[in-house]
């Protein structure tokens, strides 16, 4: 049989043969951790997160320019559609594009600045890879299969991933598609709305009776109906579009009928008709709104 004291000399080294995989593992954790850290630092989208100040960047599909603006403090993601021109001659490069879309947003008084950042895809081109990835919790494969897209940008890969991060976070009711342009100081489209909310409702869904039913909705709730018939032909999907007004208006329209994760749409009118549009889809029963 060992003495004590043998016993007592073994069990040391074998402790120690122990401890060292958990040191190497912590570590490894801690040194993945600081370099997290100073990638967060020097990724100009993260440290806009963080911060909560909106990052802009530019969208620089030479037929579709646009600008995205990020807004985290309320979580918000504003596409602009610009014109073609924007995005400079059709030969340019895509940093070119890039920088003379960039110029035409600042000129025309949007905000904040594009810090320099773009990747080649258009607005169109992005609203339908964020409504992908609305799917995520259906689809777990749909992030992997956005990544393996791989749109050609100047975005570092911590930057991607933390895009990824906050598109995945992002509701669709946050999201806003402005297809007038930058906002201009003459619009009164970025005042939010005083009082009684107007409202146009066109039915594009080919069912009869379908702007009635909604018509009645509104202004059952407090809306005011000032123009309802038919679109001027079917739609996939319905919209609510921002003409007049402020986003307020649009998003209290859009809780009137039941839609609240519906994105808005916003195109600012010189003389809208109503501060609100309606286009109503064949997505939208009208029975359900009685």
């Amino acid at each position: 049989m060992p003495a004590p004291g043998s016993l007592r000399r073994e069990a040391g080294p074998a402790r120690a043969g122990r401890a060292w995989p958990a040191r190497l593992a912590l570590a490894v954790f801690l040194a993945a951790a600081a370099w997290t850290a100073v990638l967060h630092s020097r990724s100009p989208f993260a440290s806009a997160v963080s911060s909560g100040r909106p990052f802009a960047f530019v969208l620089a599909d030479r037929e579709e320019p646009g600008v995205a603006v990020y807004r985290p403090a309320s979580r918000t993601l504003e596409l602009f559609h610009l014109p073609r021109r924007a995005a400079g001659r059709r030969n340019t490069g895509p940093s070119g594009a890039a920088a003379s879309v960039a110029a035409f947003f600042s000129e025309a008084g949007g905000t904040p600045e594009p810090g320099g950042f773009y990747a080649e895809l258009s607005p169109s081109a992005l609203e339908g890879t964020l409504r992908d990835l609305g799917t995520w919790r259906r689809s777990p494969s749909v992030p992997f299969r956005v990544l393996r897209e791989a749109v050609p940008s100047n975005f570092g890969p911590y930057c991607r991933a933390a895009l990824l991060f906050e598109a995945l976070a992002l509701d669709p009711s946050g999201l806003v598609i402005s297809q007038g342009g930058v906002p201009r100081a003459e619009h009164p489209v970025w005042r939010e709305p005083g009082g009684t909310v107007t409202v146009q409702v066109l039915n594009a869904s080919g069912r009869r009776g379908a702007a009635e039913a909604v018509t009645r909705r509104l202004r059952a709730g407090g809306a005011d109906v000032v123009d309802f018939g038919n679109y001027v032909s079917i739609q996939p999907r319905t919209k609510i579009v921002n003409c007049s007004g402020g986003l307020e208006g649009a998003r209290r329209v859009r809780d009137l009928l039941g839609l609240g994760n519906l994105e808005i749409y916003s195109k600012p009118e010189k003389a809208p008709v109503a501060d609100v549009r309606v286009i109503i889809g064949p997505d939208l029963d009208p029975a359900a709104l009685k």
